[in-house]
């Protein structure tokens, strides 16, 4: 039997949700029936072990990983060696996906493993939405559609809340952080403008309260920080403590502690004002985010008819608090809409609207073409129709004869609706050129005139391809670039000199190709 799966890849907890036989999504709890699933993975005794098993056995494992999701901007160079072999995060995650289908299967052993959609931060650009897209074929599925976090949340909080709206999606979860603008009427989603910081989230928050803990027991036990840090298993207990205290200072106003250094046990007590005063800059940050957010969909909180909240942070106070204290008018506006499951049952909802035939599919395992196999997927609701925006401003890197110096060029810019397509003229530097380098640069520059040129250094580069080209080129002759977004963010560039053109999807560059995917998912499978 096919089921509609959603699935939260998240950095700190995942889900994975269903549509039920009602039309209803449902969230599948995991094997130890809970309904999010931490996303951390052991290695110890050759064997891995991932979910709330990981996260127990974490501080005595021979490794350990956690907020894998964080690298997968680094998709194409961050490696962990682990049992004497080299792991990115394209297949540790997969590993995560792939405990809650383990855990789904065996509540639904009937099901067939077609299609999911999983979900990624709406500030993901096409490599890290690729990576996530790998994961999810690692891990056992055939197709893997992606959508973003907040749209997904907004999916979920729209079904039970009809009407024309604008709806303002504020994702904190525990390691990423989204805002996310959109119009929403019936099934009709269009984003308006987004924003957020792929390395901003609820581990921050635990990180400023573990520095907390570890000032407070070298106070009142009379120790320097060299001495504390020196104790491993202090450490650990701070660290294991903090999420747990974390939580805790979201329902008291202050939680209290005690840490075995040696022969001694120190204790400590922490207030909710302490810690929020400690974490008030990347309470911060958020806000700045938001600002942006309005700010691109041109439109202002009294614009805005629902704040929806979703992300396990979200339930800390200080969220709640600083929305009101930045903009005094939203406070009956504000929504804390399923933090935990949002995400998922939203993923789980677009997947039944899938219409989609697979004929001919290529087994991932052995490589070879199933002939004749059909998958449809029928949705018992209406198709959700999603109008985006893109996340990035895309740009190459040029020559500026003037200054005497490299700038970024930028074509296509944040926050514009997609699918988008723009063209810029070049030329040649200098006669007899043989290659043209096309190096694509990505930032976060709204579009204004004074923002088409900006420094190479406030930008980050995510692709290049080269061109080859006749030698009898000529200085200042015409090159053309022209970047496009499809509807599914990704990003092609394509340069044209004279009569050849050669172009690059951006979201394939250094990731993992068919080979290493099939290698990685008979790893995983067996």
């Amino acid at each position: 039997m096919i089921y509609d799966i959603g699935i939260d890849l998240g950095t700190t907890y995942s889900c994975l949700a269903i549509m039920n036989a009602t039309g209803s999504p449902t969230v599948v709890k995991n094997n130890q029936e809970h309904d999010t699933t931490p996303s951390v993975i052991t290695y110890d005794n050759g064997e891995f072990c991932v979910g709330e098993t990981a996260k127990d056995q974490a501080p005595f494992a021979e490794c350990t990983v956690e907020a894998v999701k964080r690298n997968m901007s680094e998709a194409d160079t961050w490696r962990m060696t682990i049992g004497g072999k080299e792991y990115g995060p394209i297949e540790l995650s997969a590993r995560i996906v792939r405990k809650l289908v383990d855990d789904f299967l065996e509540k639904y052993p009937d099901a067939e493993l077609k299609s999911a959609t999983i979900t990624c931060p709406a500030y993901f650009g096409p490599k890290e939405r690729e990576a996530t897209r790998q994961a999810g074929i690692i891990a056992g599925f055939e197709e893997v559609n992606i959508i973003e976090e907040p749209t997904a949340a907004a999916i979920s909080y729209g079904l039970k809340n009809s009407g024309e709206k604008n709806i303002l999606v504020y994702d904190l979860g525990g390691g990423t952080f989204d805002v996310t603008i959109m119009r929403v009427a019936e099934n009709k989603f269009k984003v308006l403008s987004t924003d957020g910081d792929c390395n901003l989230g609820g581990k921050d928050w635990d990180a400023a309260l573990i520095e907390i803990i570890k000032q407070k027991v070298c106070e009142n036990g009379n120790l320097t920080i060299e001495e504390l840090e020196s104790d491993d298993d202090a450490l650990t207990d701070i660290r294991t403590k903090a999420e747990g205290q974390k939580i805790s200072l979201s329902s008291l106003k202050e939680v209290k502690g005690a840490v075995r250094i040696g022969t001694s046990t120190v204790k400590y007590v922490v207030s909710r004002e302490e810690f929020e005063m400690a974490t008030a800059g990347e309470l911060q940050a958020t806000m700045m985010k938001v600002d942006s957010a309005l700010e691109s969909a041109k439109l202002t909180m009294d614009d805005i008819d629902d704040i929806v909240l979703v992300g396990g942070s979200t339930r800390m106070p200080q969220v709640k608090a600083g929305l009101i204290s930045t903009y005094p008018s939203c406070e009956s506006k504000i929504h804390v809409h399923d933090p935990d499951l949002a995400v998922a049952t939203g993923a789980a909802i677009y997947q039944n609207t899938r219409d989609v035939e697979v004929e001919n599919v290529v087994d991932p395992v052995s490589g070879k073409t199933v002939e004749g196999k059909i998958a449809k997927f029928a949705p018992t609701m209406g198709s959700i129709e999603i109008e985006k925006v893109l996340s990035h401003t895309m740009g190459v890197k040029v020559w500026d004869n003037v200054e005497k110096k490299d700038l970024i060029s930028n074509i296509i810019f944040k926050n514009c609706p997609l699918p988008i397509k723009n063209k810029g003229e070049y030329c040649v530097n200098h006669d007899h050129q043989t290659a043209l380098n096309v190096q694509i640069f990505q930032s976060d520059f709204e579009e204004s005139d004074d923002n088409r040129e900006v420094a190479v250094e406030e930008c980050e580069e995510v692709g290049s391809f080269l061109v080859d080209i006749p030698s009898d080129s000529c200085e200042g002759e015409a090159v053309f670039v022209t970047i496009e977004a499809n509807e599914k963010a990704d990003i092609i560039c394509t340069c044209t000199f004279r009569d050849i053109t050669k172009s690059h999807t951006l979201a394939a560059k250094g990731l993992l190709n068919d080979e290493q995917i099939r290698s990685a998912r008979k790893s995983i499978m067996g």
